[in-house]
C-alpha cells in the first residue's frame, strides 16, 4: 500500500520498481487525497505498468 500518494518522479519510480519486481504481490492499493486530472493520470499509467505478479490486483483509493 502507498499512502498519500501525490505522483512526485521518486513516488512513482518507486511504485513502479515495486509493481515489476514483488513477484507475490496479491494487491497493489494507491491512496491520494489529490484529485487533479494530472495526478489521475499518473494513476492511470501506473495501473497499466507490467507486474510482475500476474494476479497483482492494482485499487485505488
Amino acid at each position: 500500500m502507498i499512502s498519500a500518494y501525490s505522483g512526485v518522479p521518486g513516488e512513482k519510480d518507486l511504485a513502479i520498481y515495486m509493481l515489476k519486481n514483488a513477484s507475490h504481490l496479491n494487491t497493489a492499493t494507491i491512496w491520494s487525497d489529490e484529485c487533479d486530472i494530472p495526478e489521475l493520470e499518473m494513476l492511470k499509467e501506473l495501473a497499466f505498468s507490467s507486474r510482475a505478479s500476474t494476479t497483482c490486483e492494482f485499487l485505488f483509493d
